[in-house]
């Protein structure tokens, strides 16, 4: 369930923003392309909260992966899991509770301890609909000790309509699984 006044961490902010049944709804993920930036850097691009590897640009850099969490091996799969629900404070996070129940698509980043990553990675959250709806995209950055990066998160929306786009972004340093 959304976030009321009655929620303690929300009850501020819920009067300012309209928030209905309407943007539960899930957007539809195909049809446009992510837009391109004019910085130097790497890019991954969730069109509607789900990635699209053809529009993104990943460094092929020893010690750094970027993978989706559908590309994850059953390993890896297992270890992430595992960190995905201890990272947030339940009672403080609630929109991180309904991101965990609805998203599509996860993108993990991984550093190797003394990892560095040469240029800046910029996540893109374009969102877009003819009809209310929301997007849930899930990114979760696995840092080893000493490691290095820049991550922009930028969000695009484009249309008429009230769009929800409802990214967590937790980081935690690297597990014994991925070291």
């Amino acid at each position: 369930p959304m976030p009321t006044r009655k929620t303690e961490n929300w009850k501020y902010s819920a009067k300012y923003l309209k928030l209905d049944d309407e943007m539960a709804i899930s957007l539809p993920n195909e049809g446009k392309t992510g837009n391109s930036l004019a910085v130097p850097g790497y890019k991954v691009v969730f069109i509607n909260g789900v990635m699209v590897p053809e529009a993104s640009e990943f460094p092929d850099m020893d010690g750094i992966a970027i993978k989706r969490f559908g590309d994850l091996t059953t390993d890896e799969a297992s270890a992430l899991s595992l960190q995905l629900g201890s990272t947030l404070d339940p009672k403080r996070t609630q929109f991180a509770h309904l991101n965990g129940a609805r998203f599509e698509d996860g993108l993990l980043i991984r550093l190797k301890p003394g990892a560095v990553l040469d240029q800046p990675l910029f996540i893109i959250h374009e969102t877009w609909g003819d009809a209310p709806g929301s997007a849930y995209p899930r990114i979760f950055v696995d840092a080893g000790a000493n490691s290095q990066m820049t991550l922009v998160e930028e969000y695009i929306s484009s249309g008429d309509a009230s769009l929800l786009a409802n990214t967590v972004t937790p980081t935690a340093p690297t597990s014994p699984a991925f070291a």
